[in-house]
């Protein structure tokens, strides 16, 4: 199943400024992750996933792949 990175924080029970937190990022550069105005790298995308508990083809990076 495919998540959107909100999604995904929202169903690990996290709030925005705690996976930020936990992920050593600021609040912002989530935020802007997860309104896809810009893409993690890979190293955070992989830390995003382990965090969130899930694959990290489960997750969305992107808007367009929105569906």
């Amino acid at each position: 199943m495919r998540l959107t990175l909100k999604a995904a924080r929202v169903n690990s029970g996290l709030e925005q400024k705690e996976a930020a937190e936990k992920l050593g990022i600021s609040r912002d550069s989530l935020r802007s992750y997860e309104k896809y105005k810009k893409s993690p790298k890979i190293d955070l995308a992989i830390r995003i996933a382990k965090l969130y508990n899930c694959s990290l083809s489960d997750l969305i990076f992107l808007q367009d792949n929105i569906a």
